[in-house]
């Protein structure tokens, strides 16, 4: 569950998929098919994060 949050967080911030992937030793498929179930239920780089980041 973390790492599809940070996923999430990360892009929201802006950075690129393939950055992503390299920074939380992900494939770019599995960061693809995260940030497509967060925009399956609304999530956009526009919106405001959904979720605070916790230590």
């Amino acid at each position: 569950m973390n790492e599809v949050v940070e996923t999430i967080y990360q892009w929201h911030k802006g950075m690129k998929i393939l950055h992503i992937s390299h920074s939380l030793g992900l494939d770019r498929k599995t960061v693809r098919k995260y940030l497509g179930m967060a925009c399956a239920v609304g999530i956009t780089r526009e919106n405001n994060f959904p979720m605070s980041r916790r230590s």
